[in-house]
């Protein structure tokens, strides 16, 4: 290898080393025999086995190929190692024209490489995703420069609670809407609040061909006065309903100038609540726990760890389901009857995680938006395409779907079903 592919560092086989070597010690307080497989290794005896091309790179996109490189392992012994190097040697004699007969490794058992190609069919994935939301910092109490044996409890947020752009609210034609300072060779000029800088702006796009043209050869508010323009502010549509952080020193006669606005990084949990109408019709309404709100409620609640107080009975339909970021989901297209007696390969369509939770909306209605991955995809949810919709049976497999609180049919991890370590589950009822 003569330069460091893209997505991988020098330091990450380091810390595999080191990871390899502890590992083993700790195991061998439990295991007789415990023995490290080298990377190259596993990697040569894939595609000795078949399970990967020569010289294709292995993909990382699906979770199973842990499991993949795990059975690889498992089948690799001290008598393998040793046919190793006498396979090389066999298949150097081959392609140097020096034997007829092209070099064999044979395998564990005999569909060994059909087996493990058509693993991700069967394999059931499980999550863990820790809540560290509720746990708060103690320290102990100085005393005269000196530690005591008291402890004090902080107040401590384990997630990002908002984004770091702050924005500014303006009230145009009666409605307060959202803006931000920018470079201005970042913006659409027609995006520009201010008038008549907007006109300075595409007066010198028009004069010089290009804003990058206009931009270079300086874009002037007062060319006499030496007044250049290198921010201007323009609406943040996408900012509907912003956080208000704290007050703003110097305090504003206009209500909606008076705070801080940043934007919302993540929800925290979402709240589904169901019922029925006067007319027997099931009916949704949806609630959102932003981190920060989240933050404040467990500073303000110790170390309570009973979620209902966030989402309290506050309408007129009963609490459904709390869903958090990694809850798992079984999603079913009419009836949850369709889930019980599913083979693993027919779960396997339908599991889901939540990787998402957001609000929208639509014709002045506020709806609840889930995004959930498959729980098989290893991309980052940047790289993962989501598509609208609801779930069906005879679809192909979804990397990713985007469901509204309103589409939602599915069951849900800690309400009706269990998942253990190694993908079994348990139903916990049947309503």
């Amino acid at each position: 290898m003569t330069e460091v592919p893209k997505g991988f560092s020098r330091r990450q086989g380091v810390d595999i080393s080191v990871i390899s070597r502890y590992a083993r010690l700790y195991l061998k307080s439990l295991f007789h025999h415990v023995y490290i497989v080298k990377g190259i290794a596993t990697s040569d005896f894939r595609k000795i086995w078949g399970l990967q091309e020569e010289y294709e790179k292995k993909l990382r996109i699906n979770h199973c190929h842990h499991a993949i490189d795990a059975i690889t392992i498992a089948c690799i012994g001290k008598a393998e190692y040793d046919k190793l190097a006498q396979y090389y040697h066999d298949e150097e004699q081959y392609d140097w024209g020096l034997d007829s007969k092209r070099a064999v490794f044979p395998k564990p058992w005999k569909t060994f490489t059909e087996d493990l190609k058509h693993i991700e069919d069967a394999l059931l994935i499980s999550h863990y995703t820790a809540d560290n939301m509720g746990k708060c910092t103690r320290k102990k109490v100085r005393k005269n420069g000196k530690l005591t044996n008291e402890y004090m409890q902080g107040d401590t947020a384990r997630v990002q609670l908002h984004l770091e752009k702050y924005y500014g609210a303006i009230e145009r034609d009666g409605e307060i809407r959202y803006v931000v300072r920018k470079q201005v060779e970042e913006v659409d000029p027609k995006n520009i609040v201010d008038d008549v800088v907007r006109k300075k702006v595409e007066d010198a796009v028009k004069e010089h061909g290009n804003l990058k043209k206009a931009v270079d050869a300086g874009i002037w508010m007062n060319k006499e006065k030496g007044i250049k323009i290198n921010k201007v502010r323009i609406y943040a549509p996408q900012i509907k309903r912003p956080l208000e952080i704290r007050k703003q020193r110097d305090i504003s006669p206009k209500d909606y100038k008076r705070n801080f606005h940043v934007a919302n990084d993540s929800n925290y949990m979402m709240g589904i609540y169901v019922g029925k109408d006067a007319r027997g019709k099931e009916k949704r309404e949806f609630v959102l726990v932003n981190c920060l709100d989240a933050v404040k409620f467990y500073n303000g609640k110790g170390d309570n760890e009973n979620l209902l107080p966030i989402l309290s009975p506050i309408n007129k339909y009963p609490l459904k389901w709390e869903l958090q970021n990694g809850t798992m989901v079984i999603l079913y297209e009419d009836n949850p009857d369709e889930i019980f007696k599913l083979s693993r390969k027919e779960l396997n369509r339908r599991i889901y995680k939540i990787k998402g939770m957001s609000s929208m909306v639509i014709s002045g209605y506020d709806y609840g938006t889930l995004s959930l991955m498959h729980h098989q995809e290893a991309r980052p949810s940047t790289e993962v395409r989501f598509k609208n919709g609801v779930f069906k049976n005879n679809e192909i497999t979804r990397s990713g779907i985007t469901l509204l609180h309103t589409q939602f049919k599915g069951l849900v991890q800690g309400y009706d079903f269990e998942m253990n370590d190694i993908g079994e589950i348990k139903f916990l009822k049947n309503d």
